[in-house]
């Protein structure tokens, strides 16, 4: 009797011992974040606004979690002919090894990438934010938002400027009305869903920006606002003091 006592009572044990690595298991996949950060490199940026940017990202790529991703798009003249191999991908492993030492060798390496990029990175005369974010679609695709949360930061002045249009001077951006009725064409180019997407969209200092009138900046402002509510974003925080308030919406992110 005493020796079937002990065998339940030890199967009882493996049982429970089972079911805790199970939910640990769900609760560690529920847990991972995949960060895409859309990073404006043209020219109008002011040095110091992309120093900033890049400050950032490394802050984020250094406390990254197991299962964790971070791929930074830059921001350029054309997305179509200009982004190709200039994405970078970056991915903590899910497997521990001793003393954590692979994610030492992980940030090193982030923080060596990141640093090329920045070194490497060419102020464009153009601004193609719609081109970027129908990159940020292409990636988004890529992921199991059932078991990856996502989270978007686009760190630009957010002024779109291609030969197509330009925000800075074209007449749908003179009046926050017309701006609005803008967004059904572009939402219809970038075919974009953020229904499990969280955005964060930090406006960086630039040239283009002061020298837009406080009518045009607010015409602006409400197109990035219709556009992704149009495109049914699951969370949208727009900054105006650009990666100020980063670290605060991706903790609040990460409580959630």
């Amino acid at each position: 009797m005493k020796n079937t006592i002990n065998t339940r009572l030890s199967n009882l044990t493996a049982i429970w011992f089972l079911c805790a690595f199970m939910l640990l298991t769900t609760a560690c996949d529920k847990s991972k974040t995949s960060y895409i950060f859309v990073l404006d490199l043209t020219e109008s940026v002011s040095p110091q606004a992309r120093e900033n940017s890049f400050a950032a990202i490394k802050l984020r790529a250094k406390n990254l979690k197991r299962g964790d991703s971070l791929t930074v798009i830059p921001i350029n003249s054309d997305a179509q002919t200009e982004t190709s191999g200039k994405v970078l991908h970056l991915k903590t492993s899910e497997k521990r090894e001793l003393a954590d030492a692979d994610l030492e060798e992980f940030f090193t390496f982030a923080e060596q990438k990141l640093g090329e990029m920045s070194a490497n990175a060419k102020s464009y005369k153009q601004s193609d934010i719609l081109g970027a974010i129908r990159i940020v679609q292409e990636e988004i695709n890529l992921i199991d938002t059932t078991k990856n949360r996502v989270v978007v930061a686009i760190l630009s002045d957010m002024v779109h400027s291609t030969a197509q249009i330009r925000f800075e001077s074209d007449a749908n951006f003179t009046k926050t009305e017309t701006a609005r009725k803008y967004v059904e064409t572009a939402v219809q180019n970038s075919n974009c869903d953020f229904q499990k997407v969280e955005f964060y969209i930090g406006f960086l200092e630039s040239s283009d920006w002061r020298k837009m009138s406080a009518e045009r900046r607010e015409a602006v402002r409400a197109f990035w606002q219709e556009y992704f509510t149009k495109a049914k974003t699951k969370r949208l925080q727009f900054a105006t003091d650009g990666t100020g308030q980063l670290e605060n919406f991706v903790t609040e992110n990460l409580k959630k």
